[in-house]
């Protein structure tokens, strides 16, 4: 979990920077640059917090046949590194 933006707490909504917009308790969105999934909470205590979701990191590379593809501009989790082996997509769990 983050604190949010310093300009985030306006009317009890997070500031997304990366859009420069206010978001409501409960919303996620996409965090573009990092390829990371941001929820906006409230903690127990009152404290407007980003509660972020990340990619699973994929398994290592175990032939010269698999190759990682990861794709910018979509939104989480489909901006998640994916493994190709064999020009087949291998799946694995995202976290």
């Amino acid at each position: 979990m983050v604190l949010p933006n310093t300009l985030a707490y306006h009317s009890g909504k997070c500031y997304d920077a990366d859009r420069c917009s206010l978001r409501t308790t409960g919303e996620s969105w996409t965090v573009d640059h990092t390829c990371e999934r941001a929820t906006c909470i409230i903690a127990s205590n009152g404290t407007l917090l980003e509660k972020r979701t990340r990619c699973s990191e994929p398994p290592p590379l175990y032939s010269e046949t698999c190759y990682i593809v990861r794709v910018e501009g979509r939104p989480y989790p489909d901006c998640c590194p994916q493994l190709y082996c064999n020009g087949k997509l291998v799946s694995f769990a995202q976290a």
